[in-house]
């Protein structure tokens, strides 16, 4: 699957994993997949189903630079409080010290084909006007003021339907009173 940053989402395949900045590094293992990004550190699968996002705030760095390597090929973080090397499972962080290299995450430019979909998937298909037409009904269109406005006028139609009711059933009883008398 591949990993997309998209309007402050990171996207893996067709699902929004989590709401960040643009990725500074990314490195693959085989029972996971670390995406540094400036401020956490997103754990995924290797489908690309998050296990977890933990904040540079609960770590022993303040922010994320870069990912880098060691020259045997041991991942190591740029921090602005120094280098640091995960241990094997990525919960544990110790200083680091000597050459690394940082590659940049290769970014490739999606086509104006791929651009529209992920467009699509993020605004959807809009609002279907059965649901405007129930929001309006409801007085959901304009807030607490909407919804009270719709509250006294289903009580006012109420009131005139059972008042016209009664009205209608004084008039008929009135009026059955007095054939009754013609008829004696």
């Amino acid at each position: 699957a591949h990993l997309i940053h998209f309007r402050g989402q990171l996207i893996v395949g067709d699902r929004a994993i989590a709401a960040t900045d643009r990725p500074v590094g990314l490195v693959t293992t085989p029972a996971m997949v670390v995406v540094a990004v400036p401020d956490a550190l997103i754990y995924l699968t290797p489908s690309g189903e998050l296990i977890e996002k933990i904040a540079a705030t609960e770590l022993p760095f303040s922010r994320i630079e870069a990912v880098g390597h060691t020259p045997s090929g041991h991942p190591v973080l740029q921090t602005p409080d120094g280098l640091f090397a995960p241990d094997a499972d990525w919960l544990d962080f110790a200083p680091a010290t000597g050459p690394i290299r940082i590659e940049p995450p290769a970014t490739v430019a999606l086509s104006a084909r791929e651009t529209a979909a992920l467009e699509k998937a993020w605004r959807g298909e809009g609002v279907p006007l059965y649901r405007v037409l129930l929001d309006l009904h409801a007085g959901r269109l304009f807030g607490l003021t909407g919804t009270a406005m719709m509250d006294l006028t289903a009580v006012a139609i109420l009131l005139l339907v059972i008042s016209g009711f009664a009205g209608w059933l004084r008039k008929s009883r009135a009026n059955g009173s007095g054939n009754r008398k013609a008829a004696s």
